[in-house]
């Protein structure tokens, strides 16, 4: 879960003094700037774009980076804000013509480290979404990176955000530990993770995560990832490309209780009533639904249905197709091959962060 809000303007409030002391300790001394989009000189920048690739390549397949000079525009958008942390004396050389000192310091590679972050809004919450946090290799396990993160939360809660929202690649397990960790984010329910098919959140390569201090935002993205699983999972049924395995049991009335099923046991009339299928709740985590005894007729199949529309949460699209499949006698089916998520799932090309 994440961790307790802090009330803007408390004592324990992160600030700059904190992380420009942090960066003053580094061998050689390094320096704080914050800036705007614009105001990044296009020599800094590809030095900043640069330092995603080299940080990102072990994570991430080349088809799946951005480029270079993508990153660069993306870091020079008016919208976007930047932490950067140089050597002191590049940074005090750069008081003048920005783009001219930039090149002139571009050669000694002057970079540390930066975070850069956007605020927008993201499934309807207005959030600060974190798009790179990257350090030299050097510049790590100082505490810089955590710094940077309290820096934007104070920026953020300041905007009026109600949380800040990152990517991760899956692979980047020292990342993740920190975000999770000290830094009190938690994945978030539109995660590919915890709202896509099966198939398709094992193929996902990022992790959505966040940070939320407002609690009515956290309820609206609560609610947002139920729905967007409910969609995911009922448009994979639809196209084919998620199966129902359907057990078929003989008996008289009872069974069926591996997939959430209250099956009734009054003669078999109302087996299945209860369907707890709940539209790829229970049953899309391990892609089946386990249809109860007896064997199969038109009038179990809309016992079955019944049922499943009486369940929270919906799923009658869900619970036709299970029924008709129940009522053509069908044999076992193939399990989740997998098509990308869609509707409210969150973006498959967002930019992970990272902090080594």
């Amino acid at each position: 879960m994440a961790a307790p809000p802090r009330r803007r303007g408390s004592r324990d409030a992160p600030t700059t003094a904190r992380l420009e002391e942090l960066a003053a300790r580094m061998d050689p001394p390094a320096a704080v700037e914050r800036l705007r989009g614009r105001e990044l000189p296009a020599p800094l920048a590809a030095a900043a774009a640069a330092l995603v690739e080299q940080n990102m390549r072990p994570f991430r397949p080349s088809a799946a980076r951005v480029g270079e000079a993508k990153k660069c525009v993306e870091l020079r958008k008016a919208e976007t804000q930047l932490l950067v942390l140089r050597r002191a004396a590049s940074a005090a050389s750069a008081k003048g013509d920005a783009d001219a000192a930039g090149a002139a310091s571009a050669s000694s590679n002057p970079l540390v480290g930066f975070a850069a972050w956007q605020v927008v809004k993201e499934e309807t919450v207005l959030v600060a979404y974190l798009l790179e946090l990257q350090l030299e290799p050097e510049a790590r396990g100082l505490g810089l990176g955590s710094e940077m993160v309290h820096e934007i939360e104070r920026a953020a809660r300041d905007a009026g955000a109600r949380g800040i929202m990152l990517t991760v690649d899956s692979g980047n397990a020292a990342a993740r530990r920190l975000y999770e960790g000290p830094l009190g984010f938690e994945v978030s329910p539109v995660s590919p993770s915890a709202c896509a098919p099966p198939a398709v959140a094992a193929r996902a390569s990022y992790e959505l995560m966040q940070r939320i201090w407002d609690e009515g935002a956290r309820k609206i993205l609560e609610r947002r990832g139920k729905l967007a699983r409910k969609h995911n999972f009922e448009a994979a049924l639809a196209a084919g490309t998620l199966k129902v395995r359907c057990v078929m049991r003989g008996g008289g009335g009872g069974g069926g209780g591996k997939a959430g099923t209250k099956a009734g046991t009054k003669a078999g009339t109302k087996a299945g009533t209860k369907a707890g299928t709940k539209a790829g709740g229970s049953a899309g985590a391990s892609d089946e639904v386990v249809l109860p005894s007896p064997a199969p007729s038109t009038r179990h199949a809309k016992a079955v249905a019944a049922g499943a529309k009486r369940t929270p949460g919906g799923g009658a699209k869900h619970a036709r197709l299970a029924a008709a499949a129940a009522a053509r006698g069908a044999p076992e089916a193939a399990v989740a091959t997998g098509a990308g998520p869609s509707g409210a799932t969150p973006r498959l090309d967002d930019d992970s962060a990272s902090d080594g």
